[in-house]
């Protein structure tokens, strides 16, 4: 999360309603976390079953 969106939480006193695991210092970081979070909370099924984006 960038320094504006978390100023704006903490203003909200809501940055606590955050786990500290989803406050990364850039876009890279938080996007390798989803991609590790998704590969194993789907265990070898997300290989199993793969979605196919439609076509345009």
């Amino acid at each position: 999360m960038n320094d504006s969106v978390r100023e704006v939480l903490e203003n909200l006193n809501a940055i606590h309603c955050l786990p500290v695991n989803t406050r990364f210092e850039n876009r890279v970081d938080a996007l390798r976390a989803a991609v590790s979070e998704i590969l194993t909370s789907h265990g070898d099924s997300i290989d199993d079953d793969p979605v196919v984006a439609p076509s345009v």
